[in-house]
């Protein structure tokens, strides 16, 4: 026994000495470190055979011999990549070992806890009629001219020279970890779902030229309809989550408007990580609510994976780490504890708070190559991604401080913040609903003003610009401005929901314990937190950078209707729930029949005619557009100006987007047809004047085909909006050349 130790101590100084004898020769000195690899892997296979046959403890002792070595690796290639890379996945290797050791430790330590999953009150067979009806009409609606449309920037995914999804899944076959990198998001999961397609179509075959107009749609269905199945499947777990939540009555009625809104449904046929954030970011923060209400540790592992799973797709997701944080002061405000109950309340959530963290990191890591050759895009898409970017500093020092008196303080620090936000929280149960009403009631008169104090168009057309800390658009303005896509995205019925849902927080007693009145004001802490970090990092969020909010809004809505449902229960026995949800689902069904196949371009009835919530569109339109100029005599040797690129991806003739004066007459003056759109109409015409300010030579007046309103030919409006247009107009009645 003795000269086992002897030899496992001798073997670990030898490979934390082959460790800096590599790390001195390649990183500093530049000469070949050969005799030093051989003492790091013969001392690491030594070491594991002899701990091996041991068989005692060995996991535990090859982390506590190896780690002198992997503080030393650790140290180096966070400041030099110039060592091999296996240094990098062994080191992965070892974190990996260490955090599955405390996983095992935690999950040996809750035994006691309950680990079946809790199953829903009611899988009745009218609720699965009702889901079944809900998850066909969804993929149904979604199928439909699938393939048939061009959309924002998913061209970098597809077919560009950045062919983000081909590339990383030719790196993976190639084994070149460094570059599986999609892209800054980093929107690994798109690649993962939409990836599978490559077995049969090849985007990148269209990067230079799309000769073959059917083949090229038949690469975005192939492409977009992954991502369908996988959004229509996932309606379940939506409801599963929410029934362990909420009365399943609740849990049906959230489903059917998220299931049917033309929002979620459009964003799910577009190739980019925003078609998933709506499911992996609402799903993990309803896990994480799931944990906290049922106290079952198999949440807790299902947080943890989906929040992997979140940042995976966008660097939005990491909002989640500092609401969990939130979430430890404001949850108990719902219940009465004493001191000692909040203190281990606190203790315990703490300890499952880091487990979903480490958990959530491991899938982070096994599911994106890259990390396992550079760890520092761990940090990249956590804690030094975009949202944190202004404020890691700060949030680094407040987990270091926490641990500190996690582990030598017994969290005194945590529970005496908790208690006495205990003694206030009658103040702040009544100031989130009261908040969230008094935005929703300044937004709605602002949109029907007749002063148009708040120019919402002028300031979605530019969300990362507008906010000025000292011009145009104030801060109230910004934030009034970011519910104008959330209330006027939804449908009328979703609205009169969240009416409901507010006038019945206030009337119940706050004071008294309900999972409902609990689940359903943080879901109204969380919309407003992220509306305050989003104009806090300058960005005025768009109907797509909240699209994760609109699942949030729904589940609040059907709070609300269920509510609305017991008060008039109350008066007459023969109201049936069913009647409500049969109406929201007849209404729901025609809404989409009527804006399909532009979904996206959804507004509600409610909206005046003359607004939009997107005044920049996703694409909507581009596809029709191109085949009605298809149509047209000798279309293949038409010359097309288009503001909208993809109306020229499928168009046969030659068509083109220039706007500087180069471009423009290279392939001009003899454009037979322009196609102008409400969506770049802003971006063209201050384009336009710019540079005929700039330029007295500038002879292209772009800005007329707008300003001008010359006669079109042919006109669509997605979403049934006039002011939403797309027009194609002959060259014979503008000359945006001389002006006249």
């Amino acid at each position: 026994m003795k000269r086992y130790s002897i030899t496992k101590y001798i073997c670990a100084i030898f490979l934390f000495a082959g460790t800096i004898g590599v790390i001195v020769t390649k990183a500093f000195l530049f000469t070949s470190p050969r005799i030093f690899y051989a003492v790091f892997f013969v001392s690491l296979l030594t070491l594991t055979v002899l701990l091996f046959k041991k068989r005692i403890n060995f996991i535990k002792n090859i982390l506590i011999l190896t780690i002198p070595t992997e503080i030393a690796l650790l140290l180096v290639n966070n400041f030099t990549h110039k060592l091999h890379w296996i240094f990098d996945v062994m080191t992965g290797i070892w974190l990996l070992l260490l955090v599955f050791t405390i996983i095992r430790r935690y999950h040996q330590n809750h035994k006691k806890d309950v680990l079946m999953f809790k199953t829903p009150k009611k899988y009745t067979l009218i609720a699965l009629a009702f889901l079944i009806i809900v998850m066909s009409v969804h993929f149904s609606f979604g199928f439909y001219h699938l393939g048939k449309a061009a959309y924002v920037d998913e061209r970098l995914w597809t077919y560009s020279n950045e062919k983000r999804i081909e590339k990383y899944w030719n790196n993976i076959l190639e084994m070149d970890w460094k570059h599986t990198r999609p892209s800054d998001k980093p929107g690994v999961t798109l690649a993962f779902i939409s990836g599978p397609s490559l077995i049969f179509t090849t985007p990148s075959d269209f990067k230079d030229t799309i000769m073959d107009k059917q083949a090229f749609e038949n690469m975005l269905f192939a492409m977009r309809l992954p991502i369908l199945i996988f959004s229509t499947i996932f309606l379940l777990l939506f409801y599963h989550i929410l029934s362990t939540l909420l009365n399943p009555k609740i849990s049906l009625l959230a489903t059917v408007f998220i299931g049917l809104s033309p929002i979620l449904l459009g964003v799910s046929r577009i190739i980019n990580p925003d078609a998933l954030s709506w499911i992996f970011i609402p799903l993990t923060l309803l896990s994480y609510l799931a944990y906290l209400e049922t106290k079952n540790i198999r949440w807790t592992y299902a947080t943890g994976f989906l929040l992997g799973l979140g940042l995976l797709t966008k660097y939005i997701t990491n909002l989640l780490f500092p609401f969990f944080f939130i979430l430890l002061f404001t949850y108990p405000f719902f219940a009465i504890y004493s001191k000692e109950q909040l203190r281990d309340f606190l203790h315990k959530s703490l300890s499952h708070l880091g487990i979903v963290a480490l958990i959530s990191l491991v899938t982070f890591y096994i599911f994106y190559p890259g990390t396992w050759v550079k760890m520092d895009r761990l940090l990249l898409g956590t804690i030094w991604s975009q949202p944190f970017e202004p404020i890691w500093q700060i949030f680094v020092i407040f987990i270091f401080t926490i641990i500190l008196d996690y582990f030598f303080n017994k969290s005194s620090i945590i529970l005496w913040i908790a208690f006495e936000l205990q003694k206030i929280k009658k103040f702040f149960v009544i100031l989130i609903p009261l908040i969230f009403l008094t935005t929703i009631l300044a937004t709605i008169y602002f949109t029907f003003s007749s002063t148009q104090s708040i120019n919402f168009e002028h300031i979605l057309f530019s969300p990362k610009t507008s906010i000025n800390w000292g011009g145009d658009t104030t801060i109230p303005q910004a934030f009034v401005t970011s519910f104008y896509p959330l209330i006027f995205g939804i449908s009328p019925f979703a609205l009169l929901g969240v009416f409901f849902a507010l006038i019945f927080l206030f009337k119940k007693d706050m004071g008294k314990y309900s999972t409902s009145n609990n689940i359903v004001w943080h879901l109204l802490l969380f919309i407003i937190i992220f509306y305050a970090g989003s104009l806090f990092s300058t960005t005025i969020p768009t109907a797509r950078y909240q699209i994760i909010l609109y699942p949030l809004i729904f589940i609040v809505s059907g709070y609300g209707w269920y509510y609305f449902y017991k008060v008039i229960q109350k008066h007459t026995k023969k109201f049936s729930f069913y009647f409500i949800i049969i109406t929201i689902l007849f209404f729901s069904i025609y809404t989409l029949f009527t804006v399909k196949p532009f979904y996206f371009s959804y507004n509600s009835p409610l909206l005046p005619n003359t607004q939009l919530i997107n005044p920049k569109d996703m694409g909507d339109g581009n596809y029709e557009i191109a085949q009605y100029l298809n149509t047209l005599p000798d279309a293949k040797n038409l010359n097309i100006w288009s503001d909208k690129r993809g109306v020229c991806t499928f168009f046969v003739g030659n068509c083109v987007s220039v706007i500087r004066k180069a471009d423009f007459i290279k392939n001009g003056p003899n454009y037979d047809y322009f196609v102008i759109s409400k969506g770049r109409e802003a971006r063209t015409v201050d384009l336009s004047r710019a540079y005929s300010q700039m330029r007295e030579d500038y002879p292209v007046r772009l800005d007329l085909l707008y300003t001008n309103n010359p006669k079109p030919i042919y006109e669509l409006n997605p979403g049934n909006r006039s002011v939403n247009y797309i027009k194609v107009i002959p060259s014979e009645n503008i000359d945006v050349w001389r002006g006249e």
